[in-house]
C-alpha cells in the first residue's frame, strides 16, 4: 500500500486477532475480531458471540456462521425481523418511502 498510512500488522501461521477486553488476565474476550488464513475470512464478535462472518469468497453472514447466498441475514429470535429498513421521515411527517425489494429471475413466483 503506499500514501502516508498508519500501519498495524498481526502476522502468525493461523492469522491475526485483535481483542478488546475488559478483564486484565487475557480471560475476556467479549469483542474480537479474527482473520483466519485457513479459508481467508474475517470473524467479528460481540458480547463473546460471533455476529458477523466475512468469507474468503466474499459472501457475508450476519448471526450465521455459514452462508446460502451472498448475504446470510438470521434472526436471533421468531421475534425479531431479520432485516428492518426505515426511511427518515421527511418535513416532520411520515416517510414518503421505505422498503426493500426482492426479484429472483429464475422464478418469479417464488418469492
Amino acid at each position: 500500500m503506499s500514501g502516508n498510512y498508519a500501519a498495524a500488522e498481526f502476522s502468525g501461521s493461523d492469522g491475526g486477532f485483535i481483542d478488546f477486553q475488559d478483564a486484565t488476565d487475557g480471560s475476556d474476550h467479549d469483542g474480537r475480531i479474527i482473520y483466519a488464513h485457513s479459508d481467508n475470512s474475517m470473524k467479528f464478535s460481540t458480547a463473546g458471540t460471533q455476529r458477523l462472518h466475512i468469507h474468503g469468497s466474499g459472501e457475508v453472514s450476519i448471526n450465521n456462521t455459514s452462508t446460502t447466498g451472498m448475504l446470510t441475514v438470521e434472526a436471533s429470535s421468531w421475534s425479531k425481523n431479520a432485516i428492518y429498513v426505515r426511511a427518515a421521515a421527511t418535513g416532520g411527517g411520515q416517510a414518503d418511502f421505505a422498503g426493500i425489494g426482492f426479484y429472483n429471475t429464475a422464478d418469479a413466483g417464488n418469492i
